[in-house]
């Protein structure tokens, strides 16, 4: 089943993704809004990274979990690099490594602290003072993860993060 409400799903598909750059790209205006697999193929086919995080609604961790990894498998061949999953819901990253151990994973704490993650998966080794981040710092962070899975892909094989 699907986890977005089908009206949404809708009404994102008749989107105007090149309607804010009419004046300076006006070659965009009518580009529909990607969905998740056009993302993931334009990704594939340009040997490009990417940073799947999973942004659950209170309560559904275990079931967006399971359908990011479904679709992820679906899509990902099985053999070369694979993409990031990360999430704020530990939770959601359980799920991931359950289902798919193969793909790497980070989990973003929402309070700073220290994380050492490898191959073989990932630890908090120091909990923070709990300290919601800014918007724009979490932003950093993800952005973040997704430069340093870039160096995963790239053979890098153990990271810490402080």
């Amino acid at each position: 089943g699907h986890l977005a409400d089908e009206v949404v799903v809708a009404e994102l598909a008749r989107l105007d993704a090149g309607y804010a750059t009419r004046e300076k790209l006006p070659q965009f205006v009518g580009e529909p809004v990607p969905g998740f697999e056009a993302i993931a193929r334009y990704c594939l086919t340009n040997g490009m990274g990417i940073n799947i995080e999973i942004k659950p609604c209170p309560g559904r961790e275990h079931v967006t979990a399971e359908f990011v990894v479904r679709e992820l498998q679906r899509l990902w061949p099985a053999q070369g690099p694979k993409p990031l999953i990360s999430s704020f819901a530990y939770d959601s990253l359980q799920v991931a490594y359950r289902l798919a151990p193969e793909f790497p994973r980070e989990f973003l704490p929402e309070e700073p602290g220290l994380i050492v993650a490898d191959c073989f998966g990932g630890a908090v080794l120091r909990e923070a003072p709990v300290a919601p981040l800014a918007g724009a710092r979490r932003k950093a962070l993800t952005l973040a993860f997704g430069r340093l899975a870039a160096l995963r892909a790239a053979g890098v094989q153990a990271l810490v993060l402080e």
